[in-house]
């Protein structure tokens, strides 16, 4: 198997990124992004590590999480498998 290592043997991998994946990047909440966010009502918390990748899905009757300000979310952390991945 052979691995990347840095991010100039990613670039090469892949190339470069296409106008529309860039211009979807926000800094901040938009007013969309707002909008499809407090409406949703389920999330899935991702993490990788060097023993692989876990995603602990989180949900509610209301909406899945809380806009601090516009540059942080919060979610709740429920009790479930008290699995500290």
């Amino acid at each position: 198997m052979n691995w990347i290592k840095d991010i100039a043997s990613l670039e090469g991998r892949y190339g470069a990124s296409g106008d529309a994946s860039l211009r979807k990047v926000a800094t901040r909440m938009t007013p969309l992004y707002r909008k499809w966010i407090m409406a949703s009502r389920l999330c899935v918390l991702s993490t990788v590590g060097p023993d692989g990748t876990d995603g602990s899905p989180r949900g509610d009757d209301g909406p899945a999480v809380k806009e601090l300000d516009e540059h942080t979310l919060a979610m709740p952390d429920w009790r479930g498998n008290n699995r500290l991945d």
